[in-house]
């Protein structure tokens, strides 16, 4: 790069003025002293060049002065010969002139469109450009970089960059303090450099700075030109690109299913903790291997080949976005049980696939356990309930001929035997009565399961007209005052309903208060259920006995004050689980109970 010497005003006249007078004294001394008449006129054409570039319009008079001394000397010297030589060297002293003077101001306003461009670019560009010299020193900067690090052009002149615009050290501890002189030393290094900027107000930014030392001549560096811009967001979303990587990592490490990622072409590209865990393959052993050749039996190979040039077309195939149960294989050959789930995803325009896989052996065997304790289970329950109801059944013929001889007993010798032969008859007839009833309510319980019709539609408020019907006397007995709310028709077994809702309603009424009994009845539809309740006024159930009630034969009070086998409730919940629902309660005691029971409801009713 040349250096450009500039000159004052003053200089520039002098400088002039004395290679006129130089001119001058050159054509004295070579037209007069020495005769020649060649050699000075070359030299008149450098204040001439010069005047012309440095005073452009104002240069001509160079020219004409020098004519008018030729002239004037040719006269006063009486060199008449050399009069039509000056005239053209005059001519051409004026031409060269001219032709100076106007391509010197075409050039200067080249010059000054170029600064004005240069000056816009570098003010209105989106980034921060600054000189610094060989100390670090600040030169200039744009509007941009003053604007952006919130400082005046004053501010900043001639203080360091690291007082100012970089901090001594950056957020990761990095020193900065002497990032100029490094930058010097080692030009390749730094000619491209990333590092933490601080604003004015203390902001801390990144800027991607490109530096570029300017020499002399002499190859000492005059200043540096350094470009920058703002990647402050950049690297915010680099680091959260990696927290949110090292976050996935630690995710998928952490999961107790295998998590592995396929390519376009069915390779492995990702391998998680639990899949080296499940699988005894390493995350080197397996990555870039085909997964189904790899960890697939040979019996699923024909169809995942098959379906797989639709899926690197599509995303799509017939175990995208299911859950399957399948086997696959361990390292050392092992084919188990595995729950497989696939979706698909686009990684720069290609289908890949993400597996979840879990290891079922545990639950596998778990599963069959279960399943054979549920056979058993509902084998001994069936072997249970016919016991039930053939021991019931068969119990019925003695217990009336027990019932029948003491009976007689007591008809035939009442009075005629002393006080304790009558209590001791009396307790007989009153003992085969009650057996008769529990006998008769195990029976029913019996048949709950073993003897129930199949769910055909019915009206529940054909069924509660029945059950008023069966409970006419007790309710006028005592008084009841019932209300029932609209009812549904619905699919069940109508023999179990009314069966159900009478001991409901029989147990409102035997477990009244001194107030005559009130017994609202309604139904709600929710989530896909009836919800039938029986509400009463009666004496309540405390909380700690809500289960205990729905077991067969409890009991919460003496036989001789509410009399009953404790097995109506055990009734209710058997029937209400046959026809898919569930039965509970809420209760205050000394204000009432209300009992809650839900009925599935299916679309054949709408049939």
């Amino acid at each position: 790069m040349k250096k450009i010497i500039k000159y004052d005003i003053n200089t520039k006249t002098l400088i002039i003025f004395s290679l006129i007078l130089i001119s001058i004294i050159v054509t004295y001394l070579f037209k007069i002293l020495i005769k020649i008449d060649v050699v000075f006129t070359q030299f008149y054409y450098v204040p001439i060049s010069l005047s012309a570039f440095w005073w452009k319009k104002k240069g001509i008079i160079v020219p004409f002065f020098l004519s008018l001394f030729l002239f004037t000397f040719n006269i006063f010297f009486n060199l008449s010969s050399s009069i039509p030589n000056d005239l053209f060297r005059s001519s051409m002293f004026i031409f060269v002139s001219l032709f100076i003077i106007l391509t010197s101001s075409r050039l200067e306003r080249n010059i000054k469109s170029l600064d004005k461009n240069y000056y816009e670019l570098v003010e209105n560009v989106n980034s921060i450009i600054a000189k610094f010299d060989h100390d670090g020193k600040i030169i200039s900067m744009n509007k941009y970089g003053l604007d952006f690090f919130g400082y005046s052009l004053n501010e900043l002149i001639g203080k360091r960059w690291d007082e100012t615009i970089v901090p001594k050290y950056d957020s990761t501890g990095r020193k900065l303090e002497n990032l100029s002189s490094e930058i010097l030393k080692d030009l390749d290094k730094y000619g491209i450099n990333i590092n933490e900027n601080i604003k004015k107000n203390g902001e801390r930014v990144w800027i991607h700075w490109t530096n570029k030392p300017i020499f002399d001549d002499s190859g000492n560096v005059l200043y540096i030109l350094s470009v920058g811009n703002d990647i402050t967001d950049n690297i915010r979303l680099h680091r959260e690109l990696i927290d949110s990587e090292q976050k996935f990592k630690a995710i998928c490490n952490s999961a107790q299913d295998a998590i592995i990622l396929i390519d376009n072409d069915g390779n492995i590209i990702y391998w998680n903790n639990s899949a080296e865990n499940i699988f005894h393959y390493s995350e080197g052993e397996v990555l870039g291997k085909n997964l189904h050749k790899l960890l697939a039996p040979e019996k699923y190979h024909v169809n995942h080949f098959s379906a797989m040039e639709k899926f690197k077309a599509t995303g799509e195939g017939n175990a995208i976005g299911k859950t399957l149960d399948l086997t696959a294989l361990r390292k050392n050959g092992e084919e188990f049980p595995i729950e497989l789930s696939l979706s698909a995803i686009k990684i720069k325009d290609k289908w890949n696939a993400v597996g979840i896989i879990r290891d079922t052996s545990e639950r596998k065997k778990i599963e069959k356990l279960l399943k054979e304790r549920t056979e058993a289970l509902e084998k001994s329950n069936k072997e249970l309930e016919e016991f039930a109801y053939i021991a019931s059944h068969d119990l019925q013929e003695p217990l009336r001929m027990i019932s029948s001889y003491v009976q007689l007993l007591e008809r035939r010798y009442k009075n005629k035997l002393d006080q304790d032969a009558n209590d001791f008859i009396s307790y007989a007839v009153e003992g085969s009565a009650r057996m008769k009833a529990l006998i008769n309510d195990l029976l029913a319980y019996s048949r709950v399961g073993t003897k129930g019709k199949e769910f055909a539609k019915t009206n529940i408020s054909d069924i509660l007209k029945k059950v008023l019907q069966n409970l006419q006397i007790a309710l006028e007995e005592n008084k009841v005052e019932i209300s029932i709310g609209p009812m549904p028709v619905i699919m069940a077994d109508d023999t179990q309903m009314i069966q159900l809702f009478q001991n409901l309603i029989g147990n409102a009424i035997k477990f009244k208060n001194k107030n005559p009994p009130k017994i609202s009845i309604d139904c709600k539809e929710k989530n896909g259920n009836y919800i039938f309740s029986v509400s009463d006024n009666g004496i309540g159930i405390e909380k700690e006995y809500y289960d205990r009630i729905f077991m067969i034969f409890q009991r919460l009070h003496t036989r001789d004050k509410y009399p009953g086998t404790g097995i109506g409730l055990a009734v209710c919940k058997k029937i209400v689980e046959r026809h898919g629902g569930s039965i509970w309660l809420e209760s205050e005691v000394g204000k009432g109970t209300i009992f809650y029971f839900s009925i599935p409801k299916r679309e054949a009713l709408d049939g």
